[in-house]
């Protein structure tokens, strides 16, 4: 969790994923070696902001990946288009509700495990490989 306007982690937490806390967006070490699969941001931070913290996380060279989830008061569709063109996958409303945000974190769990098997399948298939959509045939 980076930012400092969020629930309590633990209530947000049940099933006891590995926190990682921070008040300021630089403080967040090397994001080549994370081993996050979801981050979850505060987008008004000092020294980085969250919207920049995704576009670092999506510049990065991962081979999973990373589910961000932004928290703010910003309401203008401007912002969330800002915010989802930086790479969020999700956004949350100031103020947060442990309850919400204990959902949503499940969500982003999901879609990281869900991206982590496919990623492992492709990788172990064969080299090519055809997807389609059946409704349109592309």
């Amino acid at each position: 969790m980076i930012g400092s306007s969020a629930p309590s982690i633990p209530a947000a937490n049940p099933a006891g994923h590995d926190v990682v806390e921070t008040t300021d967006g630089s403080q967040h070490g090397n994001i080549e070696e994370w081993r996050n699969q979801f981050v979850v941001s505060d987008w008004m931070m000092p020294n980085l902001s969250g919207v920049d913290l995704c576009r670092r996380i999506r510049a990065a060279k991962f081979e999973h990946y990373v589910y961000v989830i932004l928290c703010t008061s910003r309401a203008e569709k401007a912002d969330l288009v800002e915010g989802m063109d930086a790479g969020a996958d999700d956004f949350i409303g100031k103020p947060i509700g442990s309850e919400e945000l204990r959902v949503r974190v499940r969500r982003a769990n999901a879609y990281s495990v869900f991206s982590t098997g496919l990623h492992k399948r492709i990788m172990s298939s064969k080299p090519s490989i055809v997807i389609s959509d059946p409704r349109t045939s592309l």
